[in-house]
This record gives structure tokens, sequence and C-alpha cells, in this order.
């Protein structure tokens, strides 16, 4: 990526086969780099560095690996539709993966319903081309459970487990079957996702989900009660889930609630702004005015 700190950062590309252990949309974008033919990410604003190393790359094959099934995907459909429209590359889905599903479609929320849909059918309508260059593979209910190695040390493959899946009330949970199976590969890349921490030991937090207990944006406390004028929002607040659109509704939520609870007298009394700004003078924000000269100097450089 364009972190300074990574402009050295020289994986393996050398092999055929690339496989990624997530099936989010970062997992998507790793696919899109990795596959995308080199005169189309050149007219991008990749950086060079990151380009001389994929013109190296001998990789033609991405599989994704999901520890659930496709109704448990965390990419979107836009995203997804993205990787669909690859030049020379073939989206492989197996047909017998969503046979389970067939009957509920129609049940599901309407974003999930047209993300399965749009799976189904590029399963049910997959030919192999034989003029694809590359491809790319979702594989489902499957765990890492080992690398293996050559003798050498040098990465030859990963052992995954077979999972079926549990379910308790909303909760779908993967179990390994112990059933196993090997993929060849010579780069695995993991991309399961971001997990919040603790910014304040004050403050309520879920450590298994990553979270701050809440309800509709209100933070709770271990009982379940609402701590008055504490409100939180985003992944920290329903998890790594959704692009923009679904953080950005989610961030209206809190604020109608924000919002609710002024009205209602339910927040504490508010210091003044003089007695906001004391507070954050020590500790050199940057105001507006400066974000607006930022912005300018950004534009500038295009």
């Amino acid at each position: 990526n364009g972190l300074p700190e990574h402009r050295n950062f020289n994986p393996d590309l050398s092999g055929d086969t690339a496989v990624i252990l997530g099936q989010g949309n970062v997992a998507l974008d790793i696919t899109r780099i990795l596959l995308t033919p080199l005169e189309l990410l050149e007219k991008t604003d990749i950086c060079s560095h990151s380009v001389e190393g994929l013109r190296k790359s001998k990789i033609k094959k991405v599989i994704l690996i999901g520890r659930r099934g496709p109704l448990q995907t965390s990419f979107t459909i836009k995203e997804f539709r993205n990787v669909l429209k690859l030049p020379g590359c073939q989206t492989i889905l197996h047909s017998k993966d969503f046979d389970p599903y067939r009957g509920v479609t129609k049940d599901l929320p309407r974003p999930r319903k047209r993300m399965t849909e749009l799976m189904m059918k590029t399963a049910d309508e997959f030919r192999n081309c034989d003029e694809a260059s590359t491809s790319l593979e979702l594989q489902f209910l499957r765990s890492p459970v080992e690398f293996l190695t050559t003798p050498e040390g040098f990465l030859r493959g990963v052992k995954l487990e077979i999972n079926e899946l549990q379910t308790n009330g909303d909760t779908v949970k993967a179990v390994g079957t112990g059933q196993y199976e090997e993929i060849e590969c010579s780069f695995v890349v993991r991309s399961i996702g971001y997990k919040s921490t603790v910014i304040d030991p004050d403050i309520p937090f879920d450590s298994h989900l990553g979270i701050i207990p809440n309800n509709g944006g209100r933070v709770v406390d271990s009982n379940g009660d609402v701590i008055q004028g504490l409100y939180c929002s985003g992944w920290v607040k329903r998890g790594p889930v959704g692009g923009v659109v679904i953080t950005m509704n989610d961030a209206f939520e809190t604020a109608e609630a924000i919002a609710h609870d002024i009205a209602k007298d339910k927040v504490p009394p508010i210091v003044s702004n003089t007695d906001i700004l004391k507070y954050l003078e020590c500790r050199k924000p940057v105001k507006f005015s400066d974000w607006e000269k930022i912005d300018l100097e950004e534009q500038r450089r295009g």
C-alpha cells in the first residue's frame, strides 16, 4: 500500500496462486490489486513502488477462504460487482454451495438478498473460459489450521479444516468437522477484519466482540442500563461491517438518539463552549480554518 514505512515491503509473488483468508471488502480490494492488468493499474494513483513490485508478479489465481457460508460474507455488492468486471478474470463460485439457501433468499433482508442472488447467478452461469488469464475463486466453510512449508522453509500451501454451521438464535457459528484438505499456494494474506480496542478503562467494552455495548448508540453498562450522556458510533458501535453508506446511516441513528435525549433533558449539563475550547487548546487540535488550508493545498497538488 501507500504507507511510506511499507515502501520496502517485498512479498513473494513468484508463484501462480494466492490465498486470502477472509471474505470482506478488504479481501476483494487485495484481489483487485493482484489481478487487475498492470496497464490499467498504472493509470491510477497507485504508488510507483507498488507497481514495480506487481510488475514481477506471477499470480494468476486468487482463492478467498471463508470460515462460514455464503450468507455470512462481509463484502458489499458494489465491491463484488467490481471484481466481476475485472478484465480477463473469471470468478468461480460453486452452485452446490448455494443449494441449502435457494428457498430462503426471498425472506432475507434486501441487501443480503441482492448479494446472495448475485452470487447464485454467478455460480449458476459459470462456464470455464479458455480466454481468461486469471481467476478468483470463493471457498466457504473452511478454516486455516496450518501453513505448509517446503524443507527450505518456503510456503507451499495451507491446510484447512472443513466446517459446518451451527445456529443458536441469531448467531451462526462455524464448527470444525475434523475433515481436512490442502490448497497449494505460495502467498497468503490474512484479511479477517478490523477490531476496535479499549480507549478508556471507565467506558464499558466488550473485548470479545470489539465493541462498546450500546442500545441504538446509547452506551449501556454491564446490567444493560443506559449511561446518560455517553454515546458511540461507527465500527466500535456495531463491529467492522459495511461501507460508507452503512456507517453513515449508523451515525445518523446515534445523532438522532443524542438529539432526542437533549430534547428530553436526559443529557447531563453541557459545559460552556469556552471550557471546551480551553480543554482542546492544550491538545493542539486542527481547527476548521486550519483544515481549509490543508484542503486547498491538497487540491492544488491534485
